[in-house]
Order: C-alpha cells, then structure tokens, then sequence
C-alpha cells in the first residue's frame, strides 16, 4: 500500500476519479491534503476528479487547488438554510461542472480564487448564484441560472470571463459587478426577465467589457453602469423590451464606448447618459423605444453613425448638455423630433440625416450651437423649430420638402450661412436665379449661390443660400489593417486604410478613446491581450465626416494544459488501447488545435489529432503494444493565434510500459514454487531409490 502510495504521488499530473456518496447533512470539506471528511474513498494525489454519484444534501468546501468536481445532482430541501452550495476559498484551477445546485444562500462562492472553471451547472432558486471575491483569472460559463437575487456576482474581482450562461428570473440583477471589479469580460450570455433589478448593473467599476449579450423582458435597464465605471466598452448587444425603463444607462461615468448595439422596444430611452462625459455612442441600432438617445447633463460625447428610427418621442434629446458632437447619424420617423437640444449650448450638429420626423431639429432655449451639412428632409411639420433660441449657426444643410422649413420664434436671432463664398444653406423651396457672383452678387457669372438672400425673418437670413444642394456624403473608408482576426503580436500591428476622396483630416480612435491625428497609414501602439476595435474617421473637403471601425484580437500568451488523464493508470497489458484525456485552455482566442504524440523510443514519433470531447476537454488514444514496450507521449496544443504550448515545456512526465498478462512478482513467486516442488519431487525419488 505504501509503495502504492508513493506511486501515486509522483504521478500527480494524472487524474484519479474518486466516488462520493451522501452520507448525512452538514459541510463536506476537499481538504488540502486530498481527504474529503467523513470517507475514506478519496486518494491523496493531485489533479483529483471527485464525482457525485448520489444526491447531497450537504455544503461543500473546497481547500485544495488542481481539481475537478463533477457530477450529477447536488440539492437542498430548505429554504437557503445551509450558506454555500460550493464555497471555493483560496484556491486555483478548481473546475466546478454538472452539478445541480437548489435553494442553498449562495449556491457557489468563490473567495481569492484563481483559474477556476465553473461551467454546465444548473443552480435554482438559491439567494445569490454565483458570487466571486476578491477573485481573479476565473471563467463562469455555459450555466443555467434562474431565480436568484443575483444569478452571478464579481465583488472586487478582475480579470473574469462571464460567457455563455442562461439567466431568468433573477429579483435584482443578472450580472452584477462592484467595488473596482476591473478588466472582466461579460459576453455571450442570455438574460431574461430580471424581476425587479437590471440584467447587467456596474456600480464603481471600471475598463470591462460588455459584448454579445442579450437581454429581454426586464422592468428596469438592461445595462446600468454607476459612479465612476470609467472605460468600459459596451458593444454588440442586443437589448429589447424593458418593460420600464431603457436599454443602457450610465450615470456619473466617464470615458465609455457604446457601440453596435441593437436596442428596441424599451419603455424609456435606448441610451440614456446623466451626469456623463468623454463618451462614445456609434454604429448602434436603435428603433421603437420612448427617445433613442438622451443625454441629461453630460459633456464632450459624440454621437455617431447611429441608425435612430421609430421612436414614440425624439431621436436624440439633448438636455442641459453642452460641447458634445452629434454626427453622422440617420434619424428616420420620430414621432416628435429628430434632434431636440434643450437648454443646450456650444454643440454640433453635423452630418445627419434627418428624415420624416414631425420636425427635423428643435431647439428649445439654447445657444451658440453649431448646424452643418445635415440633410433635412421631409419632415411632417417643420424641418427646423427655434424656441427661445438664438445666437445659433446654420450652414450647408440641405432642407428639402418639408412641411414648413424652418420656424423661429419672433425676436431671436440666429446666424444662417457661413459667409462667402462658402455659402448658406440648400432650400427646396428657393426659386431666385444664379446669374451673379461675388459678396454683393453684383458680378455677372454663376457661382452655384443664389443671386438674392432667404429671408426667415428680420433677424433670421440665409445672405448666400446654395443655388444646388450641398455634398453630404461622407467619405467611404477602408480598413486594409488590422483585419477581424487574432493576432499573436502586441506590437507592431499596420493601421492601413484607403479613403474615397480628398480629405482635409485624418484620424484613428483606438477602443474609444481620444482621435488621434494622422496624415498617412501608421502603426497601432502596443497592444495588451484581449479584445480591441479602431475606428478611423476623414473629413472630405465639405467637412463631412466618414468612419469605419474594425475588431480584432491581440493574443501574445500561449494557451494551457491543465491535466492530463491516462486510463488505465497502472498495469497496462499487451492488449491494451490506452485513452488519453487532456484538459486544454485559451483565455483569448480559443483553442485551435490539440495533438497527441507518443515513441516507443525508436526515434519515431507518432502524432494523433485529439478530439474535442466537451468543453476543454481534448481525446485520443494509444494502440496497444507488446510486453516490455516503454510509451512516452507529450500534448501539443495550439490556440487560434498560433501560440503553442506542449506537455513538456510544462514539465510534465509522460510515460508507461507495458507489463506483462501476470506481473514479475507474480511470474518469480510461480517460478520459485515450481523450482521447490521440483526440488522436492526429485529429493523424493533420491529416497526411494536409496531404500
């Protein structure tokens, strides 16, 4: 046994499956020294797999790292009587699947855990799902998650993969981060039906990652980020029915990309920013909400290239909310306005396409605002509304067929062109001629303005309206590099890109922030692993902006092998096909490709293409060999960016023999027996003949 034993614990790297049964409530430890309390089933070896084979009722403490739990069910008959389905407390490369988890306080915690895998799991009306501490590294994926307060919970935890799960129900929310929970990835999942609470709820937490999720049926928002959760990207999610309130919305935070998004159906507004600044909000589908855009009391954000339809109330609504930049967007039958800044001063309006709202832009009490080269267009009652509103500037927009093209209230003057001979505004309904150029437009000869101003009101004139509609196409961008792929570089990697016309300015945003300015194709900074986007932006020579954004991948590091699991273990016959089983990782890009190779020490190595069984798990198998044979094998395993990482960088020991059908103690001990009653038998006939 003790010779077993030592055995044993040289071959860590190998899992062992370990049995266990129910046997009473109360906690169940996975101590550090390998014992699970209360049996003596388990073995002391490292890299474990402890599998449930009955119903527990029990709590279970895991102190040891470099483990797998796996079962079949795992329940509470009570009402979250006993605290933890699972308490992980400070451990690494724990893997947590297949059990099912009901009416426990928390139905797994996690606390200074690293590495860990929690995945496949079903928990059901436990008080909190799946809560991480002080936790880092981790991934929480492909579980079913449903009435919880919170079905999954990061308290002061970074770097964490959320992806994958099925939430319903939850009272409060379905992901909830807080306290400086940085660098986490939430993507992937399906959230429904939050109760009472949000589906995705950042509280102080910053440079995250929103992507890919989709959310539905929810009272309140979808995504709610508060108080100082700065940098975080929030794209590519599909966001449809909170019942009462909006799809996104930030309070007091700063430096937030939204973009991507498709958000329909909700109560309140698609976005809404209060008390916000220095944000991004582009690319986003937004149709059939109260408002598409809001923005309350919030600064230096650009709204871009937004597709804002069918909304019961605004476009977009600005609201006491000064020097933000509103371009590129198409904004298409609002029930009331398309652009409607309120006490608002020192923006710009550019580049939209505002069509077949009831009126176009309406401004209500604000000022120095800046109007250009927007095409204003068939919209039910006016194309432009002033209210209380002076000291505005309106220049090369095109405003064709609407019902009334501008109305201003009397008193207020505003400014309506840009002076010669860049030129007014576009009005369908001018109908003077363009025999006549120069500042007074007494020299004969046209000069594409017409020959007499458009008069508003006294203080209200277009001095040189536009004789043709203005060019509000923007450029056509495209971006040659980076490309939508994983790179296995942070450094170095091309910004390349061609643009359609003239330019009079080029620039580059990388994952939200500030544009950067550029003359010509250029190099992107170093990059840090994990997920990226660069939007590039021209102006042409009418000042029209165009943009592009691509999405990438940086992935430097080289993926995982967590375990290896060779069955049989020990006593391998001549007969015997061995099974390999490896478990392999990759954070950022995924894994590619696994390989088996395996000698018999000839020189010759043979490789096998593993197979990917589920989840991280990775197949092949050994042929069976002869008596005396000596097997060494290796894993290779490479990620989607080409990094590759082996079994024996890692220094594992992988190697058997084959033995014989009877061992060599069993062969002497037959051998000796045979040779002792040879000897006597012979003694024997020495004897009888003597006598």
């Amino acid at each position: 046994m003790g010779i077993v034993a030592l055995f044993l614990g040289a071959i860590g790297l190998v899992f062992l499956k370990a049995d266990i049964f129910a046997y009473g409530a109360g906690t169940i430890y996975i101590r550090a020294n390998g014992l699970v309390e209360g049996t003596d089933k388990i073995t002391s070896a490292n890299n474990v797999t402890y599998t449930f084979t009955d119903d527990i009722n029990d709590s279970i403490v895991v102190e040891r790292s470099n483990i797998i739990v796996d079962g079949d069910w795992h329940t509470q008959n009570g009402s979250w009587s006993l605290m933890y389905g699972f308490n992980l407390a400070s451990v690494s490369n724990v893997t947590i699947k297949n059990v099912n988890i009901v009416m426990f306080g928390y139905a797994m915690w996690l606390e200074e855990a690293s590495q860990c895998v929690i995945s496949n799991n079903t928990c059901i009306d436990n008080e909190g799902g799946i809560w991480l501490v002080s936790s880092a590294g981790n991934t929480v994926s492909s579980n079913n998650i449903a009435g919880s307060v919170e079905a999954v919970a990061l308290d002061s935890s970074s770097g964490n993969n959320i992806t994958g799960n099925n939430i319903t129900d939850s009272y409060d929310y379905g992901v909830y981060v807080r306290n400086n929970s940085t660098g986490n990835t939430i993507s992937g999942n399906n959230i429904t039906a939050t109760i009472n609470g949000a589906g995705i709820y950042l509280n102080e937490s910053p440079n995250n990652v929103i992507s890919g999720n989709n959310i539905k049926d929810s009272p309140n928002e979808h995504i709610c980020l508060l108080y100082s959760s700065n940098n975080n990207i929030i794209s590519g999610n599909t966001l449809t029915n909170s019942t009462a309130d909006v799809g996104i919305y930030a309070y007091a935070c700063s430096l937030n990309s939204f973009f991507g998004n498709n958000i329909t159906a909700n109560a309140n507004s698609g976005i809404r920013l209060d008390l916000c600044s220095d944000s991004t909000i582009s690319e986003n589908n937004i149709s059939e909400n109260l408002n598409g855009i809001y923005l309350w009391y919030s600064s230096n954000t650009t709204v871009s290239g937004n597709d804002i339809t069918a909304n019961d109330a605004s476009g977009i609504i600005l609201d006491n909310s000064g020097n933000n930049i509103v371009k590129g967007n198409n904004i298409t039958a609002n029930n009331w306005w398309g652009i409607n800044p309120a006490y608002s001063n020192n923006n710009t309006i550019s580049g939209n396409n505002i069509r077949n709202n009831n009126v176009g832009i309406n401004s209500a009490s604000s000022d120095f605002n800046i109007v250009y080269a927007n095409n204003i267009l068939d919209n039910g009652y006016s194309g432009i509304y002033l209210e209380s509103s002076s000291n505005n500037t309106f220049y090369h927009n095109n405003l064709i067929n609407n019902t009334n093209q501008v109305v201003v209230e009397l008193g207020y003057a505003n400014n309506w062109d840009d002076g010669y001979p860049s030129g007014g505004n576009y009005w369908s309904d001018y109908n003077e001629t363009d025999e006549y150029k120069g500042p007074d437009q007494d020299i004969p000869g046209s000069d594409f303005i017409g020959d007499k101003e458009y008069k508003i009101d006294d203080d209200n004139i277009d001095h040189y309206p536009l004789w043709i509609p203005y060019e509000t196409t923007p450029p056509t961008i495209t971006i040659l590099s980076p490309e939508n792929k994983t790179y296995a570089v942070n450094a170095s990697i091309p910004l390349t890109f061609t643009v359609d016309e003239m330019t009079s300015w080029m620039g580059y945003s990388l994952n939200g922030q500030a544009n950067v300015t550029i003359t010509e194709n250029t190099t992107l900074p170093t990059l840090p692993d994990g997920w990226h986007n660069v939007a590039v932006f021209a102006n042409d020579t009418y000042s029209n902006m165009g943009m592009s954004i691509v999405y990438f991948t940086v992935d430097t590091a080289n993926p995982n092998i967590t375990s290896v699991v060779q069955d049989p273990l020990v006593d391998i016959l001549p007969d015997t096909v061995v099974k390999i089983n490896a478990t392999v990782t990759d954070a950022t890009s995924g894994i590619k490709q696994v390989a088996l190779n395996y000698t018999t020490g000839d020189g010759t190595w043979i490789s096998v293409e593993m197979t990917n069984l589920e989840e991280n798990i990775w197949n092949a198998t050994i042929p069976a060999f002869p008596y005396g044979t000596n097997i060494t094998y290796m894993i290779i395993a490479e990620d989607n960016a080409g990094n590759t990482i082996t079994t024996e960088q890692l220094e594992y020991e992988l190697e058997y023999q084959v033995v014989p059908e009877f061992p060599l103690p069993t062969i002497l001990l037959a051998f000796m027996m045979t040779t002792l009653l040879l000897a006597i038998i012979f003694k024997k006939r020495n004897l009888t003949r003597a006598t």
